[in-house]
């Protein structure tokens, strides 16, 4: 497991926007604090991986581009499906990402697939694998229509998720992993059901546990989280170092999984998420790592938005 991040050089919330809420330019992000919340969260998983993550550079005027989650969604060792963004601010992103998948060093390039003009998605941020499935969120970013295309492309049967907006809310959950964590090695889906519809929880309940999650948790981005499943865990041996708090961190997991063999693997949440959830992970028996990113809230983001799957 290998992930991909861009520098928030240029992070900033410019704009409201009617599908993300969260989003106020009278509450711009603090730079200098977003900076060292994101370099924490690369040194960790860099450590809990035991290895350096990839990066792509940040480009002046894309404020959204250390979204990597949104860029694309890779389904394959080197196929991979470019976003095609709804709102205009991140619609030069698609070229980037586009030339950096190409040109992957370590995969001689990616194969990369584009869907017709008019059709919009938005890459991990609302298409997920699930096994030999993929969970697709659609309605609010993301098009129905993108679904069959995926499809096709991938040769996988896509599960759609429907996106609505909850009733009598002022929050909208405008992509899939704002309102959901998907657990494959519990066969668990984590989702605040008021951000879908009755149709969809069904659909999700025929191959997996559906457990309900709070509306505060999900308005709070507790639900976008990375999951690192034991298997792609450093539990011993090097890892790059990343200061005091990220060893003691790596410390306590690596002591955690020694006492507790059953562990499924480990989360990284933001620290908003409420002593519930984090029971219910303990519960599921994996190890939930809690992170500051205050920063990345105020544009409705959590650790999940700020990486992606290379």
């Amino acid at each position: 497991m290998r992930l991909l991040f861009c520098s928030p050089d240029y992070f900033d919330v410019p704009e409201i926007d009617e599908d993300n809420r969260h989003m106020d330019p009278e509450r711009p992000p603090f730079l200098d604090l977003a900076m060292k919340q994101h370099r924490r969260l690369v040194s960790l998983c860099s450590a809990l991986l035991g290895r350096c993550q990839e990066s792509i550079r940040p480009r002046s005027g894309l404020v959204d581009m250390t979204f990597t989650r949104n860029g694309y969604f890779p389904y394959g060792p080197n196929e991979a499906i470019l976003a095609r963004f709804k709102p205009l601010r991140r619609r030069a992103e698609s070229a980037h990402y586009r030339d950096f998948l190409l040109g992957y060093r370590l995969t001689r390039g990616y194969h990369v697939y584009e869907l017709p003009e008019g059709v919009f998605f938005e890459g991990g941020g609302d298409a997920a694998l699930y096994k030999d499935k993929i969970i697709c969120g659609y309605g609010m970013r993301t098009s129905r229509e993108a679904l069959p295309h995926i499809e096709r492309i991938t040769g996988m049967e896509v599960v759609p998720v429907e996106l609505v907006r909850p009733p009598g809310r002022e929050l909208a959950f405008y992509h899939r992993d704002t309102m959901s964590i998907f657990l494959e090695d519990a066969e668990t889906a984590i989702v605040y059901p008021e951000a879908t519809t009755l149709d969809s929880l069904r659909r999700l309940a025929t191959f997996c546990t559906v457990i309900r999650a709070s509306r505060a948790d999900a308005e709070n981005m507790a639900l976008n989280a990375i999951v690192i499943p034991r298997r792609d865990l450093c539990l011993e041996g090097y890892y790059p170092p990343g200061g005091p708090e990220v060893d003691e961190e790596v410390r306590k997991l690596r002591l955690a999984f020694k006492r507790t063999p059953t562990l499924r693997g480990a989360i990284i949440i933001s620290d908003t998420a409420s002593e519930a959830l984090l029971t219910i992970l303990e519960r599921l028996r994996y190890y939930p790592i809690t992170l500051p990113l205050s920063e990345f809230l105020k544009s409705g983001a959590g650790p999940y938005c700020l990486s992606n799957d290379i």
